[in-house]
């Protein structure tokens, strides 16, 4: 039995690069420009070691194969090896095989931690791990779940053939904030979906119900579930993030999985400095009191009065807090809190990767959990990006912006920009 990584790419005439990094050592990147999938093996053995990594590139000389543009030993004497699989594959050839894969590993692979493997994409899908046992598959176990309603909303996504939106959400909301925005991008001829965070109830009912559920969530492993979300879509999506979604949706922007990204009201990540006073006290119910950390958190009417519904009237207020509010993980905040003294924080964002496409930052001007001093702060390291990167402020709107009585000019304003980049 051996690992594999089956490295799902964009098809058509989609450009990009990826590479596989160990303890900061690179050890195999390919240069992706034609349609074809390709079989990664992890290989360790004294037959691979004796193998000239010139021969590894020549066994794929005659095909329509990615370039490999560099195979590398690492310290303990891995190595990739590559192959192409037909487009047309229905099983993936078990690691004993000589069919498919170079010769010099067959019957010679054995396990690599994978734990250990940086991904670093560029303008491709994520890699989709499977475990290879007498030819059968099945999902790697580092993975997240994907429920099967998210499941079934991409395939309706992929059937219509549209480029897709995805909407990430913050904390103490569920994916049901977006709906309204859904129905305004699914009208502007877009495939739109709001997957959840990991085991996110359906409803406010059942998160009240089970407030359990929320806990224990940390920003690495939220990030990692939207991404194997998308990895499952066959076009690249635009992504629309509000609050820590929004931080997400720049996470994901930075390892090059949209093609368009839209960040409102994001959460701070590593570098971003500024911290108002506002943003200590919206976030204060949760960091107040450190065994927060894994529990999960909700806000009182007042909390949520102060961090999201500050511009809205006291009817709307009530309203607000009684459609769409529900605990929320404490961990994020805290990684948050400490991501600029803690150089492993997952709190990180790539803004300097040149894939990572256009992005739009929307500041809420009366925003108190993220006041504009750190959008605009987030906006100044987004700059240093090649790619287009875009500032718009609405006045006189709180945290409350995307679900509140005037989420649909914010709505708009998202989308024009969404529209300037991204094919219907």
């Amino acid at each position: 039995m051996a690992w594999l990584v089956l490295l799902s790419l964009l098809p058509d005439d989609t450009v990009g690069e990826l590479s596989v990094v160990v303890d900061d050592v690179e050890l195999w990147s390919v240069d992706v420009d034609v349609d074809v999938d390709v079989l990664v093996d992890v290989a360790e053995s004294a037959a691979c070691a004796a193998t000239p990594t010139a021969t590894v590139p020549a066994t794929l000389a005659a095909t329509n194969a990615p370039v490999i543009s560099d195979v590398r030993r690492n310290p303990v004497s891995r190595f990739i090896c590559v192959a192409p699989l037909s487009l047309t594959t229905q099983r993936i050839v078990p690691s004993g095989s000589r069919s498919g894969l170079c010769g010099s590993c067959a019957g010679a692979v054995k396990v690599f931690n994978l734990a250990a493997v940086e991904w670093r994409y560029r303008r491709g899908r994520p890699p989709h791990s499977v475990e290879i046992d007498d030819g059968t598959t099945k999902e790697h176990p580092l993975m997240s779940d994907i429920p099967q309603h998210t499941l079934d909303d991409v395939d309706r996504v992929n059937a219509s053939g549209r480029t897709p939106v995805v909407f990430i959400h913050g904390l103490w909301l569920l994916p049901s904030s977006w709906d309204r925005w859904v129905e305004v991008f699914d009208a502007a001829g877009y495939a739109a979906i709001s997957p959840g965070w990991p085991d996110d109830p359906t409803t406010v009912a059942e998160a009240a119900e089970h407030p359990e559920v929320f806990a224990g969530k940390t920003v690495g492993q939220v990030a990692n579930h939207y991404a194997d979300v998308i990895g499952k879509l066959d076009k690249q999506p635009a992504v629309v993030g509000h609050s820590f979604g929004g931080l997400l949706a720049q996470i994901i922007a930075g390892r090059g999985l949209s093609n368009v990204t839209v960040a409102i009201d994001a959460a701070p990540y590593q570098g971003v400095l500024p911290l108002p006073i506002s943003a200590l006290r919206a976030a204060s119910p949760v960091l107040a009191n450190p065994t927060n950390y894994k529990k999960a958190i909700p806000l009182t009417y007042e909390q949520f009065r102060y961090a999201f519904a500050n511009e809205v009237s006291e009817e709307e207020a009530h309203q607000l807090y009684s459609e769409f509010a529900v605990p929320a993980p404490g961990a994020p905040l805290f990684q948050a809190a400490v991501a600029n003294f803690n150089p492993w924080s997952e709190v990180k964002v790539d803004h300097e990767n040149a894939y990572r496409g256009p992005m739009l930052i929307i500041s809420g001007e009366k925003d108190h959990t993220v006041p504009p001093a750190i959008s605009e702060y987030a906006y100044k390291l987004q700059q240093k990006n090649s790619g287009v990167t875009e500032f718009a402020s609405i006045p006189g709107r709180g945290h409350s912006l995307t679900i509140d009585s005037g989420w649909l000019e914010v709505a708009n304003t998202a989308l024009g920009f969404v529209q300037r980049f991204a094919e219907r």
